[in-house]
């Protein structure tokens, strides 16, 4: 939680420079900045995330639009059932995969840039 709605000293007559906690709200702004750097650092949001099934019901046809980023070097694809929706992952450097391992309730991707650092949300679709 944030330091200074915790303290006990919060909007009172006795909410002075003294009673500050100021090491622990230094950390927690040297975590959120750290948090921030992160999420900017990260490849943003897949777009465009279709799924249509291969006729023959051999499969899902699952594509995306390539990330906006230019160092994004993979993605991974991630499906399953409602209840656990990364059951299985792969990852692939194009954007299109084809999932022949039964028919998957809920089909996800994000991309990995080339620090390995994966994306902050997965683009998600729900096929029943």
């Amino acid at each position: 939680s944030y330091p200074i709605l915790a303290s006990p000293h919060y909007h009172q007559s006795h909410d002075v420079l003294e009673t500050i906690n100021h090491k622990l709200v230094t950390e927690v702004a040297k975590m959120s900045t750290a948090s921030v750097m992160l999420l900017a650092s990260s490849p943003s949001r897949v777009q465009g995330l279709e799924a249509s099934q291969v006729s023959g019901g051999q499969g899902i046809q699952v594509t995306w639009e390539p990330a906006l980023e230019t160092d994004v070097t993979e993605y991974l694809v991630a499906f399953g059932p409602e209840d656990d929706p990364q059951r299985n992952v792969q990852r692939t450097d194009g954007t299109a995969l084809m999932i022949t391992d039964g028919l998957p309730e809920v089909v996800s991707v994000k991309a990995v840039n080339d620090r390995g650092m994966e994306g902050w949300d997965w683009a998600r679709i729900r096929l029943r």
